[in-house]
């Protein structure tokens, strides 16, 4: 009988023992299993929340790192061959055509039967005269077309930003609900990008490879014994997989020749979230 009022004298000491120890710091919960993201980016003490908004993890969920493809890693992505990856799903996002206007800026449209009509009659008549109008337009009407495949997420979060400071609010502040900002990030490219304004257009980045993200952060007040609530955002980088076709047709669109490319795209991303400090 003294044993077992010993053993139990023993679990329960464990047990106060273990519930009375209090962690220095309150764990971070990042979601999207986000292994890359920490307090010492802000040089503060507590605990960090992620908002995922506009460009957050949900567009698209992974982990987190700083490394864009192309390094040397192994396999290299950065060759522009396929290093082999299987793919689950490929998304084919769109056909375009490559063509120099009338002031001789090369300009890249989407696909349409219309717009290689209007090319070869101005091909036609450029022959006749003119400087051919169409890129590639050779003899016979014919011209190269670009079909852009999306092979998938390589790496979420390929880059990530120091952080930007947005606000801080203290215990018992009023504020608004929320707070609207807006920054603007370049794109990265690496592998053989055959027509990096065809894979401009289907990732909604600008002519130049940029992208303006306006995002939206819910605010609130700090929790528990923490005296403020500081947010911040990153900018950053989802990197995709890009398989491009390219093409050398026919007016009646019969493939004459064929290559196909293998690259990779950083997509521009935002990751906003709040740090509460003592």
């Amino acid at each position: 009988m003294k044993n077992i009022v010993k053993i139990l004298c023993s679990v329960m000491l464990l047990f106060v023992a273990f519930v009375t120890v209090e962690p220095k710091y309150a764990e971070a919960s990042f979601g999207c299993e986000d292994t890359q993201y920490s307090l010492s980016d802000t040089g503060k003490k507590g605990t960090i929340t992620l908002d995922p908004r506009e460009g957050g993890c949900t567009d698209p969920p992974g982990t987190g790192g700083d490394v864009d493809p192309g390094t040397g890693e192994d396999p290299d992505p950065g060759t522009g061959e396929d290093p082999g990856t299987p793919v689950e799903e490929e998304i084919f996002l769109g056909e375009f055509v490559e063509y120099t206007n009338e002031l001789g800026v090369t300009v890249t449209e989407p696909y349409s039967p219309e717009l290689i009509t209007e090319l070869e009659a101005k091909s036609e008549s450029n022959q006749k005269g003119d400087q051919l109008d169409c890129i590639a337009c050779v003899g016979d009407f014919t011209y190269y077309s670009y079909k852009v495949y999306n092979q998938g997420i390589t790496k979420s979060w390929s880059y990530l930003s120091n952080p930007y400071f947005i606000i801080s609010i203290a215990r018992g502040a009023t504020y608004k609900s929320s707070i609207q900002k807006s920054t603007t990030i370049s794109a990265s490219y690496s592998g053989t990008i055959p027509s990096k304004s065809a894979v401009n257009q289907t990732f909604g980045l600008s002519a130049s490879g940029t992208k303006t993200i306006t995002f939206e952060v819910s605010l609130s007040g700090p929790s528990g014994k923490y005296n403020s609530r500081d947010f911040y955002y990153k900018k950053g980088r989802h990197t995709y997989k890009v398989k491009t076709v390219k093409s050398k047709k026919n007016k009646s669109g019969k493939v004459l020749s064929s290559s196909t490319y293998y690259g990779y795209v950083g997509k521009p991303a935002v990751k906003h979230y709040s740090v509460d400090t003592y």
